[in-house]
């Protein structure tokens, strides 16, 4: 087993000088999703369209993470927002995100907020939330050549085949949400889900969006996707297939320059301890990109990935 070698904490750190002001760029990033919101609460992807379950949770994330208000003030305006979540939340504990359609990934993102940011409306969401994560699985595919056909994650939507990107939000939030008292069956849950992220590297390293080969023919790995899939296993990082996931995101941490992978790969650098200082700087570039499209998602996951000396990433971190 190859060991991934843990760089300096100051290798490929720019000069202090050459830094753009990180207060400054994070007051500007803040100042537009603060603008962006809707009254009624939550976030569109864009100011002014409807409120959303993704860009609502990276929006709380970032906010929290970079808030200088007491926590009495902060929990207020937050709450309005917490609110759209439950709102949007069905009997079966599944929150819709358009009006028919429960999407799996963004519920387990939605877990994952409720978790961090706790409270009344937080833990109401999440006695119907974690159980219904807890019940819904892929589509299981038997007496197939790959034994990983048979194992189920999580799907976008209900009753369609598992993908790698949900199936690590919802075990995420499942393994954290361990640590508020066991739901029934959770921990075969966590386990089948590792598995199927387990089985699915690819043989370059990281993950495909899917599986990691179709038809005999290997797929390449992604950075957004390895970076989540790594994130959800970090509790099991002497795994080779995680050291195998890493070597290949240290490789091409700034071959996808996306504000959503640099932000991921970032964030996930730093869960692992690893530096992380090119890909921040790779973002910072990035910003005046960001700025213009005025994507109030990309906006949120930059910031909250640029401000984690502060929140430390806590809310992914198990």
């Amino acid at each position: 087993m190859t060991v991934v070698q843990v760089a300096s904490p100051h290798e490929s750190r720019p000069l202090a000088g050459d830094r753009p002001d990180r207060s400054a760029l994070a007051g500007q990033l803040r100042s537009a999703l603060v603008a962006g919101a809707n009254t009624g609460g939550g976030w569109g992807y864009y100011p002014g369209k409807s409120s959303r379950i993704e860009p609502t949770c990276w929006a709380l994330l970032a906010l929290a993470g970079t808030s200088n208000e007491p926590v009495d003030v902060w929990r207020s305006s937050a709450d309005t927002h917490l609110r759209f979540l439950a709102r949007s939340q069905r009997s079966d504990g599944l929150l819709l995100d358009l009006p028919t359609v429960p999407n799996l990934g963004f519920n387990g993102l939605a877990a994952l907020v409720c978790q961090q940011l706790g409270g009344s409306v937080c833990d109401t969401i999440l006695t119907r939330l974690v159980p219904a994560l807890v019940r819904i699985k892929g589509i299981s595919v038997k007496n197939t050549q790959r034994p990983s056909d048979a194992l189920q994650g999580w799907p976008w939507i209900e009753e369609t085949f598992s993908w790698v990107e949900p199936t690590a939000l919802c075990l995420l939030a499942l393994k954290r949400g361990r640590r508020a008292g066991s739901s029934p069956g959770i921990d075969a849950r966590v386990h089948e889900a590792d598995n199927v992220l387990l089985t699915r590297s690819c043989t370059a390293g990281g993950w495909n969006y899917g599986n990691a080969s179709v038809y005999d023919q290997d797929l390449r790995p992604y950075v957004p996707t390895s970076a989540l899939g790594l994130i959800a296993l970090a509790d099991q990082r002497t795994d080779p297939v995680v050291v195998r996931g890493l070597e290949f995101l240290r490789r091409n941490q700034l071959n996808e320059p996306s504000g959503m992978a640099l932000a991921l790969t970032a964030l996930c650098l730093r869960i692992y301890g690893l530096p992380y200082d090119e890909v921040e700087h790779a973002l910072t570039d990035d910003l005046a990109r960001v700025n213009r499209l005025n994507n109030l998602h990309i906006t949120a996951m930059v910031l909250y990935a640029l401000s984690a000396e502060r929140h430390e990433a806590a809310a992914f971190t198990l």
